[in-house]
């Protein structure tokens, strides 16, 4: 009974391996990577967060650093017609004692396009603060003199 027990389980182990680490170097042995954006520091750095779609086709995420005043940004990937994606920063996070810092999550939407996120630090409890949650309204996004439009 014992010899059967282990047999199962080697082959269990097997085919535990061929689908998780064999199986995926077949699967995306012909991916290419390709890199959409390369940060540059005032579009934003050090994203640690993922990405989401909206229904465009455009892609939505936050960056810890960088940006206007060096605390974070908001960001939005657009596809042009050539293949290239062009960068637009919506928010540049600005620790200033009412603003949030390092935004480290993603952001999401709700059914009317709002955006809303989480910041690390910042807020009005003065030094670095216990960070905020931010709404980026579509259509209430004013631009300050960096590019960088301002949260509602």
């Amino acid at each position: 009974m014992l010899s059967r027990i282990s047999n199962t389980l080697s082959w269990a182990a097997i085919a535990a391996v061929f689908v998780f680490l064999i199986m995926p170097a077949f699967v995306f042995a012909a991916a290419k990577e390709k890199i959409l954006l390369n940060f540059n520091g005032t579009d934003g750095g050090g994203s640690e967060a993922g990405l989401i779609f909206d229904q465009a086709g455009n892609l939505y995420g936050t960056a810890g650093g960088g940006g206007s005043y060096g605390d974070g940004t908001v960001f939005e990937l657009s596809p042009g017609g050539n293949g290239q994606w062009t960068v637009t920063v919506l928010h540049s996070f600005d620790d200033n004692g009412s603003d949030g810092s390092q935004p480290l999550a993603p952001v999401v939407f709700d059914k009317s396009g709002n955006l809303y996120g989480t910041t690390s630090l910042g807020g009005i409890f003065g030094g670095f603060g216990w960070g905020t949650v931010f709404e980026l309204s579509p259509g209430q996004r004013p631009v300050d003199g960096n590019g960088a439009a301002q949260l509602q």
